[in-house]
């Protein structure tokens, strides 16, 4: 719900913003600056909520046992051994990648 009342807000303010009719070159480069920054946090907004809970767990799963891989693989010297873990976190880093990505 929070979530939600967020993305609400962010619509609001957005409409406001482009809505203003002060012609002022002080008003229009304060709007200009505050669209800018509103257009980039409804950017990492939506970049931030649009990978599953379930896919955020399973990250930072992969974070772990991937850190754990490396640290044997470089103690041992066998860098080969951290190769699988290191294909999963990149399979992983295109699939966050897909759902972040926006068409703008």
């Amino acid at each position: 719900q929070l979530l939600e009342k967020s993305a609400q807000d962010l619509e609001e303010w957005s409409s406001l913003l482009k809505g203003s009719n002060d012609y002022s070159i002080e008003r229009q480069a304060a709007i200009h600056s505050a669209s800018r920054l509103l257009e980039l946090e409804t950017k990492s907004y939506k970049k931030a909520t649009c990978i599953p809970s379930s896919l955020a767990a399973r990250k930072a799963e992969l974070e772990s046992s991937a850190y754990a891989a490396w640290v044997k693989a470089r103690e041992n010297d066998d860098f080969s051994s951290f190769a699988p873990s290191l294909k999963q976190c990149f399979d992983q880093a295109k699939e966050i990648a897909t759902l972040q990505r926006t068409d703008e």
